[in-house]
This record gives C-alpha cells, sequence and structure tokens, in this order.
C-alpha cells in the first residue's frame, strides 16, 4: 500500500528524471542500484545515502563518468522543484540540501581487509526548478554550495515543462490535492522509457507518461557549463542543433530578454547568428550588479563581460568526450557598449 502524492511531488518526480536523462551528454552517469557501493542501499522506497549521522533517501542520483585532478570520484544528488499556483522555492529546501551535503560528505567507509578507509565521493547538490527561488534561498545556496538551476526561462527547456504540467492532469485524482499513484513505480517507469538500459519492472504503464517522454527525447541532451568558474548553468540546445557539429572553440553573443519576455538568456552564434543554447539563472545574479535595486543596461553589459567572457562545457555523449569553449565575441561587445553610450547621451 502507498501512500497518496501530491501533485507537486509528482512533477518533481518526473522532473528529476527528464533531468538525469538529459545530463547523460554531460557525462553523468545515473545511479540506479546500490550493487556493491557501501555508501549506498537500497530501502523500499528506493535508494538510500549513508551519512555520519544517517540515511537519507535520494533517488536522483548520478556519477560523473570524467575523473577530476586531484578529487574523490565526483557524485551529484539532484532534487527538482516544480511548484504550482507561482510558489516559490524557499530556505527549508536549500537548508535540507545543505544538512544533506555536509552529513554524507562526513560519511567514510570503515575499513576492510581489500581496501583502507577512505572518504569514497566527493559530492555536489543542484536543486533544479521550474519555480523561482526566494532571495534567502539564493543567499543561503550560494553561500553553502548548494547549485540552484532555474528553468522556466529557458524557452528551448519549456515543452519538458509544458508535457509536465500535462501530465499530471492526466493522473486520476483522490479526493483533496491528492493523486493516486506510486511515486517509486512512476520514477522507474519513466527511467524506463528515458533510460532503456534498465530492468524492466512490472506494474502500471502509466500511459500519462508519454507526453513527458516525447518531449525529453526531442531536448534529447542538456550541457552543464560553469559562468566564472564557479556558476553552474543548464543549457538546453535549440531543436535540431548539431552539437557534433559545433566548433571546439566558439564566438558566441549572448542576449537576455528577446523578444520573449520568458526567455531569460539565449547564446547565438557570431559567425552565423543561429541559436544554440537557452538557459536561465537566479535573479540574485543580477541584483548584485543593479544600481538603487534596477540592472541597467550598462550593468546587464557589465555582468555578460565578467561572468560570461569565457566559459566552458563538457560534452560526452557516449564515450567521446569533448570540451567546448564559449567565447563572448569582443567586437559584438564593444559594439552593443558603444550603442549603450550613444543611447545614455541621447
Amino acid at each position: 500500500m502507498f501512500e497518496v502524492a501530491s501533485v507537486n511531488q509528482v512533477r518533481g518526480v518526473l522532473l528529476e528524471e527528464a533531468i538525469l536523462m538529459l545530463l547523460r551528454a554531460s557525462g553523468y552517469r545515473t545511479v540506479t542500484t546500490a550493487a556493491a557501493d557501501p555508501t549506498l542501499f537500497e530501502g523500499p522506497a528506493g535508494l538510500n545515502v549513508w551519512g555520519r549521522g544517517g540515511k537519507h533517501q535520494i533517488d536522483a542520483i548520478a556519477d560523473l563518468r570524467i575523473g577530476q585532478p586531484f578529487s574523490n570520484p565526483q557524485r551529484l544528488l539532484v532534487e527538482a522543484k516544480a511548484y504550482s499556483n507561482e510558489r516559490k522555492v524557499g530556505l527549508p529546501v536549500v537548508r535540507g540540501a545543505v544538512g544533506v551535503l555536509k552529513d554524507v560528505s562526513e560519511f567514510w567507509v570503515k575499513s576492510g581487509p581489500d581496501h583502507p578507509a577512505a572518504s569514497r565521493y566527493h559530492y555536489q547538490f543542484a536543486i533544479f526548478s521550474t519555480s523561482e527561488f526566494t532571495r534567502d534561498a539564493q543567499d543561503y545556496a550560494f553561500a553553502q554550495d548548494v547549485h540552484l538551476l532555474p528553468l522556466r526561462g529557458s524557452s528551448f527547456f519549456r515543452p519538458v515543462v509544458r508535457a509536465i504540467e500535462d501530465a499530471v492532469e492526466e493522473i486520476p485524482r483522490e479526493r483533496g490535492a491528492g493523486v493516486n499513484v506510486d511515486l517509486s513505480d512512476v520514477r522507474h517507469a519513466l527511467r524506463e522509457r528515458l533510460q532503456p538500459n534498465l530492468q524492466p519492472r512490472r506494474g502500471n504503464d502509466f500511459p500519462w507518461l508519454a507526453g513527458v517522454v516525447n518531449a525529453t527525447q526531442e531536448v534529447g541532451v542538456s550541457l552543464i557549463a560553469m559562468l566564472g568558474m564557479a556558476i553552474p548553468v543548464f543549457l538546453t540546445p535549440r531543436r535540431g542543433v548539431d552539437l557534433n557539429a559545433l566548433p571546439p572553440t566558439t564566438s558566441v553573443q549572448i542576449h537576455f530578454g528577446r523578444a520573449d519576455p520568458d526567455a531569460s538568456w539565449t547564446i547565438t552564434r557570431s559567425d552565423t547568428g543561429d541559436s544554440i543554447f537557452t538557459f536561465d539563472l537566479p535573479a540574485e545574479l543580477f541584483e548584485r550588479y543593479a544600481e538603487n535595486g534596477v540592472l541597467t543596461r550598462r550593468a546587464a553589459l557589465n555582468l555578460k563581460k565578467e561572468v560570461f567572457g569565457q566559459f566552458t562545457a563538457i560534452y560526452s555523449p557516449q564515450d567521446a568526450i569533448r570540451l567546448f569553449n564559449f567565447r563572448l565575441d569582443p567586437e559584438w561587445v564593444a559594439q552593443v557598449r558603444e550603442d549603450l553610450g550613444r543611447r545614455r547621451r541621447a
């Protein structure tokens, strides 16, 4: 017997599984079973991660397949939020993530005859959300090394968000706000369809998942880029873009706002003018460059120069590894700056 789930919980599960599938192109492998990993165990409701003070159920886990110098293997813990009614992700969610991150990072595998005691993973925690983050949540996350990745402002990712919203509308409802589904079964059913190398599980086919599967597969891949060597962003490519044909070093322009007020940031190629990625950013980043609480055009340009001047993204769809270097077109920056100055003098 399972508990009736909330609509927000179902949305979160669907979003987590879509994210895990898209992250594979950035070199991440979804962790599906505890297997022989002593830092994990399989509970009745899903995977649990051992911490120094206890266990933590975290179903969305991904290991980076690419080794980093002077670092234990990197393991990403993913939490996704998809609230309704303009509700924002608040400080309690980030506090919970910080507590989990601290606890699991302090768990050490006991020594044995074949191995010494050692910390097995370098943990990272990312909270993806189709809702905005509160100011307090952003401040605390930046200070505590928990990464926030908003999604709704990324127009190329928006079909996945709409598909998730449509899917939950098709679920049979219980009285009140609950839906009559087992979250573990829903997760496994969607994961089977998005990552078909998994062991099939008998259960409900959940036909209302079809739209989420189609939308996620049409997006296909997303990349993680680091802005300013510190801020991760989720780059979703335009449909039809062939990343295999993208030059390793690409001169780009970054536009804020565009004609669509919901599309926050768009990356375009300088040589062709074609849009290649969209992404979103927490609003707090802009406020640091604001003047009297209002971000001016010149402040926005300075933000681009300082943070976006050069950034990288790993692309590893299978066994191959490519590194994309994106450089802000200096001629374009100069033209925009000159135009802003001309408008200001006028």
